[in-house]
């Protein structure tokens, strides 16, 4: 896979439990639910992989914030690992729910209804 070259700041120990939790999902095709629109629409789907955009898998040396995470759902979308990093954060990203319908999900609820793979408050 080919990747740009992106100037990124250091990697922190927060980056790398995000790439972890993002890693964990696409291995183990876990259930995933963002963000996404200008409404905070909730899209969900199953973590297959991270590569390219075009669904080929990411090499040992590509830097993974430049890979993409794909995701089936009724199409195949592929979101940016970089952004999915910062969703994460703001709760705008979930991995491994346990709630069987994220229909009724809205932008305020997403995080409390959903645990996110990584704990912040400590």
């Amino acid at each position: 896979m080919t990747t740009e070259t992106t100037t990124y700041p250091p990697l922190t120990v927060r980056d790398a439990l995000d790439v972890a939790a993002i890693c964990e999902a696409a291995i183990h095709n876990q259930r995933v639910a963002w963000l996404y629109g200008s409404h905070g629409d909730v899209m969900h789907g199953i973590a297959r992989s991270i590569g390219d955009q075009n669904g080929n898998l990411a090499g040992r040396d590509d830097d993974i914030r430049d890979c993409y995470l794909r995701v089936s759902a009724t199409f195949e979308h592929f979101l940016p690992v970089g952004e999915v990093m910062a969703m994460i954060r703001t709760g705008e990203f979930v991995a491994n729910y346990s709630d069987d319908s994220v229909d009724d999900v809205d932008e305020a609820h997403i995080a409390a209804r959903y645990p996110t793979a990584i704990d912040y408050s400590a």
